[in-house]
């Protein structure tokens, strides 16, 4: 054996390795993020929750969603639903309207412009905030779907001052396509990006879902509501942040049970989805830093499998341990795809498929591109970078 072949060997071995402790360590953080969300779910159930909460939803052509969404809320007991209707083409002003006839409790604002320097989801929501009145603002997406709105009145209720509650929803899927992708995508935020570290006060790490968290209305108003966020594509994550660094305690209760949110049924979505996701981080990285992103992005996910790959050239000794990082990574987006009540199985179309995103994402990222809600837009620096 010639002395570049054992020296390539070396290096698949140490890469092996390496890509074995960050699987392992995935299927560790995904075990933690869980446990945390329940202990903070518990914790939030024995609070009061008796205080007002007002349901802030930005909507653009979501009437079919909004005919289902709405009338389960209407009479969950919260104090009002106000819908910020950002310049919908579709039948929402329509669907609006004949709910707000039967539904006194239903606030309808319309937008039909954005300033400049806003992106039109934060702008929308800051809007909904000032009509709100109760002592909670709860902010809902239009796509969510909640299986019990009372119940999940009565924790968002619970929201105490100075904190944050995103509550953990299930991932709904249609097609069996969006199940392999969410197995991957659920693993990798948990694996990578635990909540257990989210509500960690020492730990700098901070995000949550957009479709469903909850602020008392003092809090949001002093911390200067959403223009904090005011051009972010990502406002969730990048509203986590500023609370997080202003001081605020972010709650992530596991809310599965009570609330599921329909998420993307193709891969050009969930694509369009990772390049708001790496837009920002990226834009503030020097030319040698994004090479080094994209490097190591594209290692995590398709490493064990080029290992994997590999296997079979390699020495009997060595197999074993370039096949271990592929199955601690299916071990892991197994156990992502049941946390969104899927089969394990999809996993494995999970390796392969669900994994064709993070590239596309990627490359969207690094050249600037942003689609939202079938606009493309050229976002510039958020206030939370």
């Amino acid at each position: 054996m010639s002395l570049l072949v054992i020296v390539a060997w070396l290096v698949a071995v140490i890469l092996a390795m390496g890509l074995l402790a960050l699987w392992l360590y995935a299927i560790a953080s995904i075990h933690k993020s869980m446990h945390a969300a329940s202990r903070a779910r518990r914790a939030i159930e024995r609070r009061s929750c008796s205080a007002s909460v007002s349901v802030i939803i930005a909507a653009r052509n979501e009437a079919h969603n909004l005919e289902k969404l709405l009338p389960r809320l209407l009479v969950a007991g919260f104090k009002e639903v106000i819908v910020v209707d950002d310049a919908s083409s579709d039948e929402t002003p329509r669907v609006l309207a004949e709910l707000s006839r039967r539904h006194g409790n239903l606030v309808v604002v319309r937008v039909e412009n954005v300033p400049r320097g806003w992106a039109p989801k934060p702008y929308a929501l800051l809007v909904g905030s000032s009509r709100a009145s109760g002592d909670v603002l709860l902010f809902l997406d239009a796509d969510t779907e909640p299986v019990e709105p009372e119940k999940l009145r009565c924790l968002a209720a619970s929201t105490k001052d100075e904190e944050v509650i995103g509550f953990v929803p299930r991932f709904l899927c249609r097609t069996r396509r969006c199940a392999s992708i969410e197995a991957a995508v659920t693993a990798t935020a948990y694996g990578f990006y635990g909540l257990h570290r989210v509500m960690r006060r020492s730990d700098n790490l901070a995000w949550m879902y957009g479709c469903c968290w909850a602020i008392r209305r003092g809090t949001y108003q002093r911390l200067g509501g959403h223009r904090l966020v005011a051009s972010s594509y990502v406002e969730d994550r990048d509203f986590a942040k500023q609370a997080k660094r202003k001081g605020l305690r972010l709650l992530l209760p596991d809310a599965r049970d009570i609330i599921g949110v329909w998420t993307y049924d193709t891969a050009a979505e969930y694509a369009w989805l990772i390049a708001r996701l790496f837009v920002d981080p990226l834009g503030h990285r020097s030319k040698a830093g994004k090479i080094v992103v994209s490097i190591a992005t594209m290692l995590t996910s398709y490493g064990p499998l080029a290992l994997a790959l590999l296997a079979p050239l390699a020495p009997s000794p060595l197999q074993l341990l370039l096949l271990a990082p592929l199955a601690i990574q299916t071990i892991a987006y197994a156990a992502g795809a049941m946390i969104e009540g899927y089969s394990p199985l999809y996993a494995l179309p999970g390796l392969l498929y669900g994994q064709l995103v993070y590239p596309v994402g990627l490359i969207r990222a690094l050249h600037g591109q942003v689609l939202w809600k079938n606009r493309r837009v050229r976002p510039v620096r958020s206030q939370a970078a």
